[in-house]
This record gives C-alpha cells, sequence and structure tokens, in this order.
C-alpha cells in the first residue's frame, strides 16, 4: 500500500524484544511542516511541529530577514548561533509560528543503551519502552532520537539515508550529521545534547563546534517537561562566535606538498611523515567474506573504537597484511595531547586540546584539512578544497576517528582509544577536532608511517 503523506508504524513488543514504534508523521502547512502527534499519560497528546526544510538555514543570504551572522554557507553554527537563528524565527514567525525552538533531549531517558553519571546516551534513544518493556519517561521529548528512531525508521549503527521509511521523503536536506538540541550537557553547560543522523548516536558537543539544526515547536495537553539550555534561556546571552575561536581566523592559502603513488592507492604527507590511503572509507567497502572485515562495521563504515582495534588488527595480519604493508594505524595527535595553535583547551590533563586551526605535527588530520587540502575553519572541505579529488576519494564530510598515543607507544604506533573514555577526533565538515565517546561510531581512514613503506614502493 502506498503512503505519502501518512506513515503509520506498528508498536509491537513480546516477550520484553523491542519491535517497532507507533508514530504517525503527516505533512503540513503546503509541505513545509511536518507534524507528529503522540498521546502518553506523562505529557498528554503533544503535538510536535517540525520544519520539513532539515537544513532551512542554508538557503538563507544575509539579506533574508531569518539570516543570522555565524550561519555557514553548508547551513551548519555553532550553538549560540543556533539560538539566534531560532530568535530570528520567531521575531518574523516564521510560517505563522511564534514558538519555534531547538529540539529537547530527556537526559533521564530510558530507552537508551548506556548511561553515564545518571545521564542516558548512546543508541535507541526516545523509544516509548525500554529493552525491558517498561514505559520510557522521556517519550516524545527525546525529540531527535524519537524523530530517527519512531518517525522515520532509522536503525542504531545505520545513515539514515540508508535506512528509513516512507516519510523519511517528508522532509527534505536532512544532513546525515550531528543536528543540535537545546538540552545542556548534564555537567558541563558548555556542552550541549546533540543527534546523529548517521548513526542514530545521541551525544553531547562543544556548543562552538558547527552542527546542523532543525526547528520544532510543540504544543501539549500536559505540562511540557523543562530543560537547561546549553548556552542561556536568553540568545543573546550566548556565547556565540567570540574572537579567537577560529571561524573567523583567516590562514594562508595551503600549499599542497602531498605526493601520490603511481598506482594512486596512497597519498604521502612529507609534513607528519605518514602515507594515507587515497580510499577514505576503505571499511564500507568491506564485506563478511573479505578478509579484512570484523563484525561491528557499520553498512556506512563507521565503527567504534572497539571495532577499530581489531579492524587494524586484521589489516596488519604478518600472514597477509593489506596492500603488503604491517604498520596501519588511524592519524594521531601529539602523546601530551597539546596543540598551541588549538582555539579551545579541555582543562582536562587526560584530554587533549581541541577547537578549530589545530594543525601541524600535532594534529595529523588537521594538518591534512587546513595546509594540505586548504580546509576553512566550520566549512565543508568538499565544497572548499580545489584540492581534495586529486588525492582521496570516498572522504566523507563527517567525523572521523583519530589516536592519542599512550606514553609507551613507540613513534608511530597507537591504539584507538586514549584511555579516558573521550578519544580525539576530527571532522571534515567544519575542521574541528573534538572529542568522542568510546562507544560512539565514527568514520575511518588509514595511514601508514612513511618510513614503513618498503624502499621500492616509494615515490619520492
Amino acid at each position: 500500500m502506498k503512503r505519502t503523506s501518512i506513515l503509520i508504524v506498528a508498536a509491537l513488543w513480546f516477550l520484553g524484544v523491542r519491535g517497532a514504534t507507533a508514530d504517525t508523521l503527516t505533512s503540513g502547512n503546503d509541505g513545509r511542516t511536518v507534524i507528529d502527534v503522540v498521546n502518553t499519560p506523562k505529557y498528554g497528546k503533544t503535538t510536535i511541529t517540525w520544519l520539513a526544510d532539515a537544513n532551512f538555514a542554508a538557503s538563507l543570504k544575509p539579506d533574508s530577514p531569518y539570516w543570522v551572522p555565524g550561519i555557514n554557507p553548508d547551513g551548519s553554527m555553532s550553538l549560540g548561533t543556533a539560538a539566534h537563528f531560532i530568535d530570528q524565527l520567531n521575531k518574523n514567525a516564521y510560517l505563522g509560528i511564534a514558538t519555534w525552538r531547538l529540539p529537547t533531549t530527556i537526559l533521564k531517558d530510558t530507552s537508551c543503551n548506556f548511561m553515564s553519571g545518571g545521564a542516558n546516551f548512546g543508541y535507541d534513544c526516545g523509544e516509548p519502552f525500554d529493552a525491558q518493556g517498561n514505559r520510557n519517561p522521556a517519550y516524545p521529548y527525546s525529540e531527535l532520537a524519537g524523530l530517527y528512531y519512531n518517525g522515520l525508521g532509522g536503525q542504531a549503527h545505520n545513515s539514515i539515508k540508508l535506512v528509513h521509511n516512507s516519510a523519511y521523503h517528508l522532509f527534505k536536506h536532512l544532513q546525515p550529521y550531528l543536528y543540535w538540541s537545546s538540552t545542556a550537557q548534564y555537567n558541563n553547560v558548555n556542552y550541549g545534547n546533540d543527534f546523529w543522523f548517521q548513526n542514530g548516536f545521541e551525544g553531547t558537543e562543544n556548543e562552538y563546534d558547527s552542527l546542523f539544526v532543525l526547528p520544532v515547536s510543540t504544543t501539549t495537553t500536559g505540562t511540557a517537561p523543562v530543560t537547561s539550555f546549553a548556552c542561556a534561556a536568553v540568545p543573546d546571552t550566548c556565547a556565540g562566535l567570540l574572537p579567537g575561536l577560529g571561524l573567523n581566523t583567516v590562514i594562508p592559502p595551503a600549499r599542497p606538498s602531498l605526493r601520490k603513488s603511481p598506482d594512486g592507492t596512497m597519498v604521502y604527507d612529507p609534513v607528519t611523515n605518514i602515507a594515507y590511503l587515497a580510499n577514505a572509507n576503505l571499511a564500507a567497502v568491506m564485506f563478511p567474506d573479505n578478509p579484512y572485515y570484523v563484525s561491528g562495521i557499520n553498512p556506512n563504515g563507521m565503527m567504534n573504537t572497539d571495532t577499530l582495534d581489531k579492524f587494524l588488527t586484521a589489516l596488519n595480519n604478518p600472514a597477509h597484511p593489506f596492500l603488503g604493508f604491517t604498520g596501519w594505524t588511524i592519524p594521531m595527535i601529539a602523546k601530551d595531547g597539546l596543540n598551541p595553535s588549538c582555539t579551545l583547551t579541555p582543562g582536562a590533563a587526560a584530554l587533549p586540546d581541541y577547537g578549530y586551526n589545530c594543525v601541524g605535527k600535532a594534529s595529523q588530520l588537521g594538518e591534512l584539512f587546513y595546509n594540505q587540502l586548504s580546509g576553512v575553519p566550520g566549512h565543508d572541505i568538499a565544497q572548499t578544497s580545489d584540492w581534495l579529488g586529486l588525492f582521496f576519494y570516498h572522504l566523507e564530510s563527517n567525523y572521523y576517528w583519530q589516536c592519542q598515543p599512550a606514553p609507551n607507544d613507540p613513534p608511530g604506533k597507537c591504539t584507538p582509544g586514549n584511555g579516558a573514555g573521550f578519544p580525539p577526533s576530527f571532522s571534515f565538515l567544519s575542521g574541528y577536532q573534538g572529542l568522542q565517546s568510546d562507544p560512539n561510531e565514527l568514520f575511518v581512514i588509514l595511514v601508514v608511517p612513511g618510513d614503513a613503506i618498503p624502499r621500492e614502493r616509494r615515490w619520492w
């Protein structure tokens, strides 16, 4: 049966096994909104109105009444800018609605599969019931997770572009990337909750990172939950884009010194003395019958650090090493984690510096993004680099794992994860070096130390 404007997904529970959930999505306002009506004992009848254009900000120009400074050309923005953007929509009553806001995340979401410090995060958040069949008090106000799993039929560990139901087509420009929530991290108000439409992961990110925005408006016959805003309740008090944080920093144009192997499989960076695999998402083309495939690799190539460790072990199998190399690893940051060019410092000795403009030998992917591929802070490398396609293919405009070597690791060696539970990462959509929790799943680009390549295979 063909369904266009209305999608009904049945909610089935049998012997405590989680099934599909029940949401009804309809198209409203001449297709410019998507409406979800949910009835729960806790909140009564809740009408959730989403903006159908899931990246509306990307279409705005400075002369638009809805545009605010700080919106990147691709539509991503810092959390402070997102607050100003929502405020501007309400001041001008976009689509006749003056109650737009960033989506809410409920920290006590019992359907999530991880908990830390009393807050839930991870996969399968936003469900009406938890895995044991108990009613989830957060439903339906873990809104981005609820939209992903209940409304759009998304599945954990899969991109919404790959796995979805027919309601997916009620939206346009939905990005397989991170979206801002309005809720602060439970123990750090400088971090806002977010949701990843690339793999269904609910987590947090520093307010200065560049994420996308999907405005929402709700009405309820009950009492809506109150959550703390990650910047402040009033947008004008949000930090936004402060001087020195990277987005307003002008850096010289890159002069690539990358060297491509004659067969096109490898790219050598003489600055960091490592050779990249030109296929920047090899794992996505791995199948179970491949000798280098390991269980836990997602269909889109993403994986957590445990799976990454097993993947590297398979690639470095002495009996049949991938491409004949036994030094496969992932790009690294400095052992001490410090990079004076980064725009932010975490305050915890075990964690690396982060932010924009992390370059040089202290951040190998930062060096690649900024100084080799001419990346711009807050901008998608695919839209700004004239060099990307000359050297790499299948590079995702998304987050990749990096590795912070342990003090006893020999040069060129690194075990995924930094022991603190938050390994470093790097986004090719924004040039942002960040921190991710171990259970999260990111993309992987492979490297070998330059001096590990046999002389007969070298091209320099």
